[in-house]
């Protein structure tokens, strides 16, 4: 993993995503939200962490006023299990103590 931050904003770079990525509004509010499959309709969902409010990816590109205060969002990508493997897989007992 680099230190360098990705930032993803376009409805395309949402959907490519895969499940349990966790993004971050870069600004203004700093939400966090995290990929899952809806229970409803089994399409993939942003889901607001601490609160059940659940988006699109098209819905988070645009932001909650597409028509009269169009804008665009970016987000700070905080995990992608593509990039970073499962948290399953992880060991993280070497990683906290520096051991390999």
């Amino acid at each position: 993993m680099t230190g360098e931050l990705r930032f993803v904003s376009t409805t395309a770079d949402l959907e490519a995503l895969p499940l349990l990525s966790v993004i971050m509004a870069a600004k203004p509010s700093r939400s966090v939200y995290q990929k899952w499959l809806d229970q409803q309709d089994r399409t993939p969902k942003w889901v607001r962490t601490v609160s059940d409010d659940r988006y699109t990816s098209e819905e988070l590109a645009v932001g909650p006023f597409p028509l009269s205060s169009p804008q665009q969002f970016w987000f700070v990508v905080l995990y992608d299990p593509s990039v970073h493997g499962h948290p399953n897989e992880w060991n993280v007992t070497s990683s906290v103590t520096g051991s390999v």
